[in-house]
């Protein structure tokens, strides 16, 4: 769902899947004449899946023509090195880059840090919130985010 004109969208499914199928949304949203490339995904629960997955989706955004958000659930802590490969493939950054309470599971007394917004390194993001409500087994994350014209 957008209030912004979807241009395209394609879900990939993933192929490095373990035992549950993975995949990713990319949708290309038109925002007000900038074309996001807007990524979605639910990464798997062991370290080797999420690894592979991540390189999956590293080669699927390295095709993105202007800026990019990469969002989801990526069941790996900020220092995982799944994680890790994901920002050093210099395609996105942490929105919540020093932000160390941005704790998302569980949703009762969380501890742990698995949800994320990424962005192209470009895009500039300011109000990073955890959202506390009991909707999921996780908290939901926000982000104000601006794209330079």
């Amino acid at each position: 769902m957008s209030k912004y004109p979807i241009l395209r969208s394609e879900n990939t499914w993933l192929r490095s899947f373990g035992k549950e199928q993975r995949g990713v949304l990319h949708a290309v949203v038109n925002l007000r004449g900038i074309h996001v490339d807007v990524y979605n995904t639910h990464l798997g629960l062991d370290v080797t899946s999420r690894t592979a997955q991540a390189q999956e989706i590293i080669d699927l955004a390295s095709c993105s023509q202007g800026p990019a958000l990469l969002l989801g659930d990526f069941n790996a802590e900020p220092d995982s090195s799944e994680f890790q490969l994901l920002l050093n493939s210099g395609l996105f950054v942490n929105s919540f880059e020093g932000i160390d309470d941005a704790y998302t599971f569980p949703v009762i007394n969380p501890s742990a840090t698995i949800d994320y917004i990424l962005t192209s390194p470009n895009v500039r993001h300011a109000n990073q919130r955890v959202i506390q409500t009991e909707a999921s087994d996780h908290l939901p994350i926000a982000a104000d985010v601006v794209f330079k014209r």
